[in-house]
Parts: C-alpha cells; structure tokens; sequence
C-alpha cells in the first residue's frame, strides 16, 4: 500500500455532499475495502480512474457510476488509431466508441465537451466518460478526486452536462437492447435458439410444424427436410 499516493478516501459524513454529476477516483483495487459493495462485474480496467456519480446514494451508501478514461493522456481519435481503427475527427471516433468527452483544465474552451460547474476543468490532458454502461458501487470505495481541502463536489457536472451525460447513456442502453434482441430474434428459428430463449418444448414443437420449409430453420433441420421431401417423391413415383 505504501507504493501508493496518499488518497482521501470518503467517509459517511461525505456521503450528503455526493450528488448526480460528482467526479470522485476509484483507486486501485488492492486499497479498496473489501467491504464496500463493489460490483462483480466491474472491470479491472476501472480502478484507478476518476469516475462521474450519475445517482444519488442509496440507503447503503451504493452509487451508480460511470467510468472515465484518458487514454493514457492521449485522444480517442489516436487511442482507436493505434488499434487500427482510423476515424476522421475525434467526435465521430467517440460516438462510435460510446464515449462523451469531458472538459479538461488544460483545454477550457474545447468543444462538444462536458463542462464542470465554476469552470473548472480534469487534471489530464485528455479525459472521456464511458457511456456503454454503468456500475454500482460503494461510496466507501471511492476517494475524492480534487484536494483534501476542497469540497466533496468540487468537481461536478454542470446541470446542463449532467443531461447530456444522462441522454447518452441512456441512448446506449436502448441500442445494447436492441442489438441484443436482434440478435435473439435471429436465433428464434434454429432449435437451439429457441431452447436458449426459454421456448417450452412442446411450444418449440409446434413452432417448428408452423414454420414454412426451410424458413428459419439450420442447415441441419433444413438438410433433414429436403431427404423426407425426397423420400416421399420416390414412394409417390413407386
């Protein structure tokens, strides 16, 4: 723990000044206290970020949150080109990577940028919000994101940033839906499609005597009906 810079972990006493849009820091995950309702499925790639409070806290101290990145202080744009990803300016390269930029000190006057309340700006260079999901978390995890001296919310989304965030977000969530119930959709008509929807047996049945020949079916089912098919011509010539 000594290899660590010294952070200024939240105490129940902060939890009144945690409000929607509040930029705090998830510190490394050996520091986090192992009792502080972290979420399974929170990425290791999250800790030891900043990160933007898009709840209030819950009767447990639980906040939903969105993790923020700076690419290794670099751009999106250039982040994605070095995976080979090549998009013409950095708003098209975060809109397809799910990512709303956020105002940064060095860059005050940037555009299409989330700004902070009294013109304050983030430490890097470079700073994006991640909008493809969310988590929950303890406040007990996380630590404060400016100076001790300075106020919980110091650094805060203005009201106006706040929407956009909430706006993206939620637009992200109705096409991960979407994506995801196409996908389903496509697989309703091979068997094991309906099997992994939780289509009851008897009902898969009569999905399958309903459907026309070869619609929706695999290459197996489909290869299957074609020798019936030719069986019964032959009987019929006979």
């Amino acid at each position: 723990m000594s290899s660590y810079p010294k952070f200024h972990m939240l105490t129940p006493e902060d939890e009144g000044s945690v409000l929607p849009g509040t930029i705090l820091f998830l510190p490394p995950k050996e520091i986090v206290p192992t009792n502080a309702h972290a979420e399974a499925e929170l990425p290791d790639g999250a800790y030891n970020h900043p990160v933007i409070v898009i709840s209030t806290p819950s009767a447990k101290g639980v906040v939903k949150i969105a993790v923020m990145t700076s690419f290794s202080n670099t751009s999106i744009r250039l982040h994605l080109a070095s995976k080979g990803i090549k998009r013409q300016t950095g708003a098209i390269a975060a809109a397809k990577g799910g990512y709303l930029r956020v105002v940064t000190a060095s860059k005050p006057t940037s555009k299409d940028s989330l700004k902070l309340r009294f013109k304050k700006g983030m430490k890097r260079d470079s700073s994006y919000v991640g909008i493809k999901r969310t988590f929950k978390i303890g406040l007990r995890a996380l630590a404060l994101y400016g100076r001790r001296n300075e106020a919980v919310d110091s650094y805060r989304l203005t009201g106006h940033a706040l929407r956009l965030l909430e706006e993206g977000l939620e637009k992200w969530s109705i096409k991960m839906k979407s994506a995801k119930h196409a996908a389903a959709e496509s697989m309703q008509g091979t068997k094991e499609g309906r099997k992994k929807a939780g289509v009851p047996r008897e009902q898969r049945k009569t999905m399958v005597k309903d459907q026309k020949p070869g619609k929706g079916k695999s290459i197996r089912e489909s290869k299957l009906d074609e020798g019936r098919e030719e069986r019964d011509r032959k009987r019929r010539r006979k």
